[in-house]
């Protein structure tokens, strides 16, 4: 009796092993991990004080932009909800010309879009 308890225990465990194997599909993206880290580089590069702090905006605008339709074109369901959270949060600093953006209100918006691309990140590079 003990010998076909072990036999059960050890095709039990081997199902159980090789199941998790192909029902965890891998989602990593390297396109997506690099628009992420774009985003962020571009987010922590904004200079609020510069009074060109204006093209600092719409280059993080255009690579949050890219995320936002490449996120949108391969269906990626948790991060394109967040990459349109930062659209949200920064299309009313772009556009703008010099001396238009008030460098405090713009420290305010930098803050948050740092703190949600460091979300975004950690979503997309958590992913094996």
């Amino acid at each position: 009796m003990n010998k076909f308890y072990s036999i059960i225990t050890a095709t039990l465990l081997g199902m159980l092993i090789t199941g998790c194997s192909t029902t965890l599909p891998s989602k990593w993206d390297d396109n997506e991990s690099a628009g992420a880290a774009d985003v962020y580089w571009s987010i922590q590069e904004i200079r609020c004080d510069d009074p060109l702090v204006h093209r600092y905006m719409d280059h993080a605008y255009g690579k949050i932009n890219w995320l936002y339709y490449y996120t949108k074109l391969k269906g990626t369901e948790d991060i394109h909800p967040l990459v349109d959270g930062m659209r949200v949060t920064i299309e009313p600093l772009t556009g703008k010309e010099v001396g238009e953006i008030n460098p405090r209100y713009c420290e305010l918006k930098r803050r948050v879009l740092v703190e949600q691309a460091i979300i975004i990140s950690d979503t997309v590079m958590g992913r094996f």
